[in-house]
């Protein structure tokens, strides 16, 4: 132990001489002699004492110990819980004994180890979980889990209970490199056997198709040791069949990639079932088939691009067009039209290669979008512009107008448009379009209140204005810097879709989720105004979800927050549900109906091989040992004789302020407590 203080320990000679010489000339220099030579030396030595620790109180001391603590290593029992564990001939076993015989080995290695037991599928806990039934598998998870929380800890071992496949996350052979110095004991379920099998593995389709035209529907998938069997792959619209194909099996291993035309008939939401069969007994029919849900519109939205002449971008406009399968995109050159085309939305770029076309544009229902060039002359175009000057041209930046929330932008295109190159615009002292202005014009380092782009609503007509061009520079720039077109085709996608949304004047409003599948949790989200369109919470909105024949499953109601509300459906299983969402206010009542198309994620079935491989290499590549899980029992022993795999002791120092200490507040009171009651049955005071 050592003393420490912020003043020099020396002024303890000093208070111990203070408080001896107080003491002794209170007791044999004072005027009190009434007490024996032997209860004045008791006295004097209490009070020495207590005045002496009322000094080292008000000097601060602290005291500085060391201490030695012994850590364990730890042993993590990381355990698969995906349903391939159940895809063999041992799934008895895994199902009744595996979580016993972990626990049996736990208990024995606890002298030596301290034991986490971890569960794992898509996703990792710190418990036991064994009821087999994740729909997906990463293996990397519980090495990443494991290096996050527990790096600073004294990791041991690892004891990694799989089969070794894998569906989601990275190579977990990299993961499990990063934890130094702690090696990976695999304990390998399943088997390595082919087994004599057919399986589905995916349908590639389209979410979406149109009424009347035909669409392309893939089917993936293998057979194993069926060579020389007929497979017969069958595809179902509903319980319909409508397409059938016959595969002759050619090797032991054998993939297949079948691909159909099918017509898009019935609008709605429709399933595809892939099956394909064999005159064969298989291991399990688990895996035969596969579904596949797809939404049949009757229509697809109809853009047409107007054109004064061949522009670069024109090009980079029709390459965030032609990406939407729900748009129907047509060309023409504006000198030789003299009608409105027919459409949803018009697309208008260099307005002056036909003004008369573009007064029409302009006066009629059909929303549009005009681009200006930089020869435009902005003069007839019937835009509120000052001091124009034909023939000049401003280089001009963006500046996102912060105020601007008619369409919300993600974040990341607001970082990247900020640094987009300069468009090229005409020149023109003022514009005052009274529009809602998305970005300005920034010339430099000065931002004008001349809108580069901007946005009018006339009733249920919305139109916007470009006022430059150089857009494919924008294209080239973001993938040049990003490798990736996000923000350009967040911008132009969101931009055409608000124009072409009418106005929704509907005061109940639901956002269900889209693209959902059966292992992520739903949520709805949902708006409700009032007859000013101001969003309220008061109203309580229910929602009543269905199966496809109108069979009600379950009735839910929205949690509100601020200004809207919120419903947490969790998961559900794959197939395609109906729901409702109503409400009153005012006594008036709002209904939506809607679908929701729940996709089948797992592909653990799959999985009928057990991939041994891999966990021999997870072992080798730690310096850990694979051990087949019928040979259980022997990693005790391999875990005990690693010599490298030890207990670590920590020296550790601990400060105790001298003030803190209660033993030295309570021997005080009992110095002086005793000095007092010797005094008082001497008869003094």
């Amino acid at each position: 132990m050592k003393l420490l203080s912020e003043i020099s320990l020396w002024w303890l000679l000093p208070a111990l001489l203070f408080s001896v010489a107080v003491s002794w000339y209170y007791y044999f220099k004072g005027k009190d002699s009434s007490f024996s030579p032997l209860i004045k030396k008791i006295l004097f030595a209490l009070r020495s004492l207590g005045i002496f620790i009322i000094f080292l109180l008000l000097i601060g001391l602290i005291f500085q110990r060391k201490r030695y603590r012994t850590e364990k290593p730890i042993l993590f029992i990381a355990t698969d819980n995906s349903a391939s564990m159940l895809n063999y001939a041992d799934s008895v076993f895994i199902q009744k004994e595996l979580n016993q015989k972990l626990t049996e080995l736990s208990d024995r290695l606890s002298d030596k180890f301290d034991i986490k037991r971890l569960s794992f599928s898509d996703g990792v806990t710190d418990s036991l979980q064994n009821s087999f039934s994740g729909s997906a598998t990463d293996l990397s998870l519980p090495f990443r889990h494991i290096r996050e929380l527990y790096i600073n800890k004294n990791p041991g071992a690892i004891l990694l209970v799989t089969d070794g496949n894998f569906n989601r996350g990275i190579n977990p052979v990299f993961e499990a490199q990063r934890l130094k110095f702690t090696p990976v004991f695999t304990i390998g379920t399943g088997d390595t056997i082919t087994k004599k099998d057919a399986a589905v593995h995916s349908i590639i389709a389209n979410q979406i198709a149109f009424r009347g035209n035909l669409f392309p529907v893939k089917i993936e998938g293998n057979a194993t040791r069926l060579k020389g069997k007929e497979l017969n792959i069958s595809l179902f619209i509903g319980e319909k069949n409508i397409a059938e194909k016959k595969i002759l099996v050619s090797d032991q291993i054998f993939s297949f990639s079948e691909e159909f035309m099918i017509e898009a008939n019935q609008p709605g939401i429709q399933s595809l079932r892939a099956l394909v069969s064999v005159d064969e007994k298989e291991f399990t029919l688990k895996n035969n088939e596969k579904i596949h849900y797809i939404e049949i519109l009757e229509s697809k939205r109809k853009v047409t691009i107007l054109y004064g002449g061949i522009h670069p971008d024109l090009g980079a406009l029709q390459s965030v067009l032609r990406k939407d399968q729900n748009t129907d995109l047509n060309l023409l050159d504006a000198r030789k039209v003299n009608e409105v085309p027919k459409c949803d939305l018009i697309i208008f770029h260099n307005p002056t290669a036909n003004l008369s076309l573009w007064n029409k544009v302009r006066t009629s229902s059909t929303p549009y979008l005009a681009m200006l060039t930089a020869s435009s002359d902005l003069r007839p175009l019937s835009l509120s512009v000052g001091g124009v000057a034909p023939g000049k041209t401003d280089f001009v930046t963006t500046h996102k107008n912060p105020d601007f929330t008619t369409i919300l932008f993600s974040e990341k295109l607001s970082n990247r448009i900020e640094n987009f190159p300069p468009l090229t615009v005409p020149y023109a002292q003022s514009i005052n379009d009274k529009g809602n202005t998305l970005f300005y014009q920034r010339i430099g380092t000065v931002t004008t209140n001349k809108p580069l782009l901007t946005f009018f609503e006339n009733g249920n007509k919305k139109s916007a204005v470009l006022y430059g061009e150089g857009i494919w520079r924008w294209k080239l720039f973001e993938y040049n810097r990003f490798t990736d077109n996000t923000a350009f085709e967040e911008l132009w996608d969101k931009t055409l879709q608000y124009l072409t949304v009418k106005s929704n004047r509907d005061k109940l409003r639901i956002f269900p989720p889209s693209n959902s599948s059966d292992r992520e949790d739903l949520v709805f989200r949902a708006e409700f105004y009032n007859d000013a369109f101001q969003r309220i919470t008061e109203p309580e909105i229910q929602l009543t979800l269905m199966d496809i024949d109108d069979t009600k499953i379950a009735n839910y109601t929205f949690g509100t927050r601020l200004e809207d509300y919120t419903l947490l459906l969790g998961k559900l299983k794959a197939g395609a549900y109906k729901w409702k969402a109503s409400t009153q206010f005012e006594g008036k009542s709002y209904t939506k109906l809607g679908d929701l198309i729940i996709s089948e994620s797992s592909s653990e079935s799959l999985n009928l091989t057990a991939n041994f491989t891999l966990l021999k290499d997870i072992s080798e590549q730690t310096k850990g040992t694979f051990v087949p899980a019928d040979q259980l029992e022997t990693v005790e022993s391999l875990l005990r004789e690693r010599e490298d795999i030890a207990s670590r002791k920590f020296e550790e120092t601990a400060f105790s302020n001298s003030i803190d200490l209660k033993w030295l507040f309570f021997l005080l009171i009992a110095l002086f407590g005793t000095e007092w009651f010797i005094r008082r049955w001497n008869g003094s005071y």
